[in-house]
């Protein structure tokens, strides 16, 4: 009979998903700083949480310690891989191993457990086989105090509390000044109700809203990023670049208001990456726009294909409508640009090739090159309307706009899909479609090895086609 191991990946104590990090009245937490939580929620609050984590620390090193088929990998190794590599058959389709062990990214197995069931936010129960080294009389009492501790830290944190990205704007989203160019879009609005899902250490938020898109139909969850420069006072009047980050697959596990986009994650940390990038110098301050992909369990290709949802529509209209409503922008089409891995590596790829005077850039990580969901059966005329390479076609016949577009694979990935684009590459690479091929030594198909591409230079590749928020009294 299997025994029950519980494991939790707290978020705050690997410094991801920060749950309970609550900003004192002085400014925000240094970095390295233990999470005392003594906040707007007040000191008693702070104390019980500053408790209650200590506890969850202290049993999750007890499991880790008892139990050797559990292992804390430290910073730098290599994550586990993730349930959204895209179209590997059984990843992330069951609740086994290895796609729920990407719920918890600094844990790795010696050898796989029989079945993986969530239970709370990031708790999972791990049936393992009989002759699990952690007694039943361990396992039992540490899940039970696990669960009930990660209860207790949910309400020590600010998810689910509203965000406003356009502070001291008026209530229909409409922001006060004069653009600083006449590129700048102020939001348009009207506001949208945006939520907290996460924050960063830097106290920017993510924040989630749902949108019921007015021109394709399509009600889903939409999650935006802003960098801090956003609230920068010398950038108050300019727009900001926009990067629509779109995920592979379906978009990960389904939760309640909606499917999730996997980029929001802490585990992955794209947000801190681009502003490390930034602060680097590779990498233009994005607001990054994190829509639903996928509205149910089959591939939409982020096109309209007849009898189905309009997510061609929902995804280069109605979404970029929303981030207008609620950001300052800009209006050309210098500011806007896509990333995505796998099936949203290819939707961005066409997004951009079908309208380069909305869109100018795309990192493409691994992506399909032509439409294939099965969906289009019968309508073979708007499946070529959606094929990248029949829209590279137009594009050169046409001489322009010019696009950029880099791809990006690992060097474990299939030979199928290196060779899928360089095919692309040698046959429509020139004039106005200007491409780059990243190669990722030892990559594999998930979205933590793309984000080793992207620092490497395919972030800095768009970043310099692309505008930059432009300082007041430039």
């Amino acid at each position: 009979m299997a025994r029950v191991v519980a494991w939790i990946q707290i978020q705050h104590v690997h410094q991801q998903r920060k749950i309970g990090r609550v900003p004192r009245a002085a400014g925000q937490r240094p970095p390295g700083e233990p999470p005392f939580l003594v906040g707007r929620r007040g000191a008693r609050r702070g104390v019980v949480c500053t408790a209650v984590f200590i506890a969850h620390r202290c049993i999750l090193s007890r499991m880790a310690a008892r139990c050797p088929s559990i292992k804390r990998t430290s910073p730098g190794e290599e994550a586990p891989e993730p349930p959204w590599a895209d179209r590997v058959a059984g990843a992330g389709t069951t609740p086994g191993y290895p796609g729920a062990l990407a719920a918890a990214p600094h844990l790795t197995t010696t050898e796989p457990p029989a079945s993986v069931f969530p239970l709370y936010g990031h708790l999972h129960l791990i049936a393992q086989p009989a002759e699990s080294p952690l007694k039943s009389r361990y396992a039992v009492p540490l899940a039970t105090v696990l669960a009930i501790s990660s209860a207790l830290l949910t309400g020590c944190s600010d998810t689910g509390e509203p965000v406003d990205f356009n502070a001291g704007a008026k209530g229909d989203g409409s922001a006060q000044g004069k653009p600083v160019d006449s590129d700048t879009l102020m939001p348009t609005g009207p506001k949208s109700d945006f939520r907290i899902t996460r924050t960063l250490d830097d106290g920017t938020h993510i924040g989630r809203a749902t949108l019921k898109g007015a021109k394709s139909g399509v009600t889903g969850s939409v999650w935006v990023w802003a960098p801090k420069e956003y609230k920068d006072p010398k950038y108050a009047k300019s727009g900001f670049p926009v990067l629509m980050a779109l995920p592979g697959g379906l978009g990960s596990p389904k939760e309640e208001g909606g499917v999730t986009n996997y980029w929001v994650g802490g585990d992955i940390k794209l947000q801190e990456n681009l502003t490390k990038w930034t602060e680097e110098g590779k990498s233009l301050p994005f607001i990054v726009v994190m829509p639903m992909l996928n509205p149910d369990t089959q591939y939409h290709d982020g096109s309209d294909i007849p009898g189905q949802q309009k997510m061609g529509t929902w995804l280069t209209e109605d979404v970029v409508n929303f981030t207008k409503a609620n950001f300052r922008t800009f209006k050309s089409r210098d500011g806007w640009a896509f990333m995505g891995s796998s099936s949203g590596g290819f939707a961005g790829l066409k997004s951009v090739l079908k309208f380069p005077e909305k869109f100018k850039a795309v990192i493409a990580s691994g992506p399909d090159i032509v439409p294939d969901s099965p969906l289009w059966a019968g309508h073979q005329a708007e499946k070529d309307a959606n094929n990248p390479e029949k829209l590279a076609q137009g594009l050169l016949r046409k001489g322009g706009p010019d696009v950029y577009l880099a791809f990006q694979a690992g060097s474990r990935e299939p030979a199928a899909v290196t060779s899928q684009i360089n095919k692309f590459r040698q046959t429509f690479g020139r004039g106005p479609i200007h491409t780059s091929l990243q190669i990722i030594p030892g990559g594999r198909h998930n979205a933590w090895d793309y984000q080793k591409g992207m620092e490497a230079g395919s972030i800095k590749f768009i970043s310099e086609h692309l505008k930059a928020p432009v300082p007041s009294g430039s």
